[in-house]
């Protein structure tokens, strides 16, 4: 008898800005890293932000956002590449605003990998690795960074 567990993965690759990087402390259980990804999508001169609030699983991934707490302080824009595992939509009531008692949605899941980052466009770390799926997400990462760049010149 094969007692192996076997599982489906989802995974979700792409490059966002890291916001909201805290640690969260559940009453019954330890605390862990979490953080909201602005995922970029659509144009490169008008992108859209699909947001995903994620729990940080992976120790790699907890040790580069802590290296980049010190810049979120400082309200310097981070840009990752990564891999969320997971996603799965959660409902929930807005508590105030214009938009209190409305019933809202939000984007949950596992942030398992982080690829690139980049501080404020320039590059501190980038994963050693030598396959076509990061090239893409390296690559949609630069397209970004000229967009940005674009952007700031348009200010």
């Amino acid at each position: 008898m094969n007692t192996e567990r076997s599982y489906f993965d989802l995974h979700t690759r792409g490059i966002g800005y890291v916001n909201r990087l805290r640690t969260v402390t559940p009453k019954k259980s330890n605390p862990f890293m979490a953080c909201t990804i602005a995922a970029l999508h659509g144009e490169t001169r008008a992108p859209e932000y699909t947001y995903i609030d994620v729990r940080v699983y992976n120790d790699k991934a907890c040790e580069l956002l802590e290296r980049c707490q010190e810049a979120l302080e400082n309200k310097q824009k981070v840009l990752i590449g990564f891999t969320v595992g997971d996603i799965y939509p959660e409902s929930f009531t807005y508590e105030k605003g214009e938009k209190k008692g409305l019933t809202g949605c939000s984007i949950k899941g596992r942030l398992i990998r982080i690829s690139m980052i980049k501080i404020d466009g320039h590059e501190v770390y980038r994963e050693n690795a030598a396959t076509r799926q990061s090239a893409d997400t390296n690559a949609s990462a630069d397209a970004a960074a000229r967009t940005e760049s674009e952007a700031g010149a348009d200010a």
